[in-house]
This record gives structure tokens, C-alpha cells and sequence, in this order.
């Protein structure tokens, strides 16, 4: 898997949260702001929907 293709990779069961998140910030940077913060804020969505859950 290329970096690229991994950077938007989200486990199944994180892909409702995923595209619930997306809507909003993509909503706030079309209104906002440009393109470019729009892949980079699906970007980093995506990284934190990869994160393992911390454990206590």
C-alpha cells in the first residue's frame, strides 16, 4: 500500500465516525477555507481514526 492510499485508510469500524467528522470540517473549510486544508484535515481525521484506544 502507497503512503498516499494509506493516508486516507480508516477501519471499518471507524467509518462512520470518520465521514461524521469529514462532513463537519469539510463544511467549515469550504466556507472558510481552501482546498488544501481540506485534504489536510481528512488527512489527520483519518490518522486518528487509525489510532489504537488508549488503555487505563
Amino acid at each position: 500500500m502507497t503512503k498516499a492510499s494509506r493516508s486516507m485508510a480508516v477501519p471499518k469500524a471507524m467509518q462512520a465516525r470518520f465521514e461524521g467528522i469529514v462532513g463537519i470540517t469539510d463544511g467549515f473549510c469550504d466556507r472558510h477555507l481552501d482546498t488544501e486544508y481540506k485534504e489536510l484535515a481528512r488527512r489527520m481525521t483519518a490518522a486518528l481514526c487509525r489510532k489504537r484506544p488508549a488503555s487505563r
